[in-house]
């Protein structure tokens, strides 16, 4: 049982809660520690209280702790990100995930508050975030898929290792259940046929609960095809390589798919992957850009208008 924890919204109450809950696991966020930053993301929280809230944490005997850090943050220049990870290293977690800011104004509007010259160009973001991944595993973790990285000792790391691990809306896990319960207001669940999302206004949400209703607001039914490229789009987030013929599909199929795949190795000048036989794999230099590739197999990205996150 996991808890995500805002170390600045920690009372000892919640401690206690959390110990009567017989929760195993803690997740904490981290954006920046650097003053400048967290100002320019309204997001204070000092080193040493996410420190003294990590001791707590394992006074309490949760012993498997996570920190989700940032890169790509306005005002975050390549010094203030490593002393940042340096100091998420010192705290010994199990895990660590590194996450690419995301800023899309157009959805979240307080983000305009946010002057454009603040934000670090694409390839300062690549650069960032390589350089950040490389101080994690010269610290001993393990790279995990596209942005995890664990001990590896750590059930994520082991699962990695022996092609166990699966990526749902929460990043990768070794849970290889296909049903997702979302609980909140805007949160997202997934059962084997579609996905649903709640009402997104929090107020919304708990009125349908409290008058004993549904909270979901929108889904979407998975046809056939769907299945088959969200499964193609996961084993190539969590392996970095898909083996088409494994895939219990008639030959007309595989070889629909397969062309896909083909596709994008004829066009691509970079040689980011290779496609041999049935299989197709990204190469160690194109992992940074295995959400790109994995897109390729995404039916619906290029029919949509809506505009997305930087990838890198």
């Amino acid at each position: 049982m996991s808890v995500e924890i805002d170390p600045s919204d920690v009372s000892d109450d919640m401690l206690e809660g959390i110990k009567e809950f017989g929760v195993t696991r803690a997740s904490i966020g981290v954006q920046d520690f650097h003053p400048d930053v967290q100002k320019a993301i309204n997001r204070p929280q000092s080193f040493e209280l996410t420190r003294d809230v990590v001791a707590s944490l394992r006074a309490l005997g949760i012993r498997s702790i996570n920190i989700d850090s940032l890169y790509g943050l306005p005002r975050q220049s390549f010094g203030r990100l490593m002393d940042t990870i340096s100091k998420c290293i010192s705290l010994k977690p199990d895990r660590m995930a590194l996450f690419g800011y995301a800023h899309v104004p157009w959805v979240k509007k307080h983000q305009n508050m946010i002057a454009q010259d603040d934000l670090p160009d694409s390839n300062t973001r690549f650069e960032h975030a390589l350089a950040a991944s490389q101080m994690l595993m010269g610290a001993g973790y393990d790279a995990i898929g596209i942005d995890h990285f664990a001990k590896p000792d750590d059930s994520l790391a082991i699962a990695a290792r022996t092609g166990r691990i699966h990526r749902n809306f929460q990043g990768y896990t070794t849970d290889e259940c296909h049903t997702l319960i979302a609980l909140g207001g805007s949160s997202i669940g997934r059962t084997k046929n579609g996905f649903y999302q709640n009402l997104v206004a929090t107020s919304s949400y708990q009125d349908k609960i409290e008058n004993d209703e549904f909270a979901a607001a929108k889904g979407l039914f998975l046809s056939p095809d769907d299945k088959v490229r969200a499964q193609i789009i996961e084993r190539i987030m969590c392996d970095f390589k898909i083996d088409l013929s494994q895939l219990n599909l008639d030959a007309n199929s595989v070889e629909f798919y397969r062309q896909i795949a083909e596709d994008f190795v004829t066009d691509d000048p970079f040689n980011l992957a290779k496609l041999e036989g049935e299989v197709f794999e990204i190469l160690p230099e194109g992992r940074a850009f295995t959400r790109i590739i994995a897109s390729q197999f995404d039916s619906y990205l290029n029919q949509a208008s809506f505009k997305y996150s930087k990838a890198v």
